[in-house]
């Protein structure tokens, strides 16, 4: 029955995207929450423009479900991002690990980040510069496991990011 649930699913999101009737562009929102493909972040910001105000995008939303079946992992996540004056990318993650074979129900974990795009993809009249941001993210977990391993409940990541979007080839290939 799960099984047939997922491909529905898959389908009725392939139909949507066919019809036209959603836009789902580059960057998606990372599990983090920043303008991303899953576990990594892109160099390009999130949001599209809003028609009247140009300094700021729309809310971008973004939801991941990743299910480890072999070590009886589920992790969902759920996030946000916007863009400030097309450079400056500003988001916030919730995330929701269940991690049922190692004593603990689930992990909950929240993300701020920021990311700031240095310079813009093809720059300098080139067909060759990638995008380059930087960023960080602040991550706070109230987990036992934390304890348990003698970890501390937050902390920072920071992050250097090239992106480019190689069009020259037969099909476009996105390299980060």
């Amino acid at each position: 029955m799960k099984k047939n649930t997922s491909i529905i699913s898959i389908l009725a999101v392939l139909i949507i995207v066919a019809t036209g009737t959603v836009f789902g562009g580059v960057p998606l929102n990372s599990l983090d929450g920043a303008g991303g493909i899953a576990f990594n972040p892109l160099a390009y910001t999130a949001g599209n423009k809003l028609e009247d105000i140009d300094w700021i995008t729309k809310p971008q939303l973004g939801a991941w479900y990743v299910k480890l079946s072999d070590s009886n992992i589920s992790w969902s996540s759920y996030s946000l991002s916007l863009s400030v004056a097309n450079r400056v990318e500003l988001s916030y993650a919730f995330n929701l690990v269940n991690a049922r074979d190692y004593g603990e129900n689930s992990i909950e974990a929240n993300s701020l980040g920021v990311k700031i795009r240095l310079l813009d993809e093809n720059a300098f009249d080139t067909a060759w510069i990638p995008s380059i941001a930087i960023g960080a993210v602040y991550r706070h977990t109230d987990s036992a496991t934390t304890d348990l391993f003698g970890l501390s409940h937050s902390g920072i990541e920071y992050y250097a990011v090239a992106t480019k979007l190689i069009t020259q080839l037969p099909k476009p290939v996105l390299v980060s």
